[in-house]
């Protein structure tokens, strides 16, 4: 009788052994893939947040190209029309003037008006970029480091054999890019020489920008949140929506670098 006993107390100790060890593993089998669903959830949103941040960035970009748009036609065929057609009166007043000072102020005018008009039609063009949409990203480029060339400031020079095909919108987001590139270089670096190049690596493509400036100490210009400033802002922003990302490589005395890294496009199907 005890020995029986004896074995059901055993038999018993076992079950509850076994039945306790098949819980926690329950348990922890339970917690793992609880942990599992949990992770994939935060995943979503995280990702879900990334593209609703994207997304508008992409309509506060759009908003922005567009309101320019809408600027650099306001320049080029109202205000620009008014100028045109006040210097044409200005013209007219100094060939029909018969006083030699009337003459004089008349030209002063006229060329003051011409350089006026000069400036506007510069201003609609970098707002928008026509040769961009004529003769591609490549070209628009160059011609940019050109007009930067001729203001006999500094010297571009520009390597950009390795560009891309871009769509319409992101060429005109890289040209506008470039454009903060050597707006910044031409107001603070005092520089003399820069260089814009392109190249690919792997299935990634790597624009350099590069100056001989003065450079500066990066966490100068980083606001509270550690973002840059404004311009470097914006051009983190534009890199994003290239997929890409821009690091800024700078020290006071020693010129600075900015490389743009992104996704090269696969070539579309004839």
């Amino acid at each position: 009788m005890e020995v029986t006993e004896e074995i059901n107390s055993e038999g018993i100790l076992i079950v509850g052994t076994i039945l306790i060890f098949s819980l926690m593993v329950l348990l922890i089998v339970f917690f793992v893939l609880y942990q599992r669903r949990l992770y994939r959830q935060q995943e979503a949103m995280r990702l879900a947040e990334q593209q609703y941040q994207k997304e508008l960035l992409r309509a506060a970009d759009q908003t922005r190209e567009k309101e320019q748009q809408r600027i650099a036609q306001e320049l080029h065929d109202g205000v620009g029309a008014m100028l045109s057609t006040t210097r044409m009166y200005v013209q007219q007043v100094q060939r029909l003037a018969g006083k030699e000072k009337a003459n004089e102020f008349a030209e002063r005018a006229d060329k003051l008006l011409g350089e006026t008009l000069t400036g506007v039609r510069r201003i609609a063009q970098d707002m928008k970029p026509v040769i961009l949409e004529t003769m591609g990203l490549k070209e628009a480029l160059l011609n940019l480091a050109e007009k930067v060339t001729e203001t006999g400031q500094v010297t571009v020079t520009s390597e950009l054999e390795a560009l891309p095909t871009l769509p319409a919108e992101d060429s005109l987001r890289m040209y506008r890019m470039v454009q903060e590139m050597l707006s910044n270089a031409l107001k603070y670096a005092q520089a003399k020489e820069l260089t814009l190049s392109a190249r690919t690596e792997g299935d990634q493509t790597v624009l350099t920008f590069t100056d001989d400036g003065i450079g500066f100490d990066p966490n100068q210009v980083k606001g509270p949140d550690g973002q840059g400033g404004m311009g470097l802002r914006t051009l983190e922003s534009r890199a994003s929506l290239l997929e890409g990302t821009i690091n800024i490589n700078s020290a006071p005395g020693k010129g600075t670098t900015l490389t743009l890294q992104f996704p090269t496009p696969k070539p579309t199907p004839a």
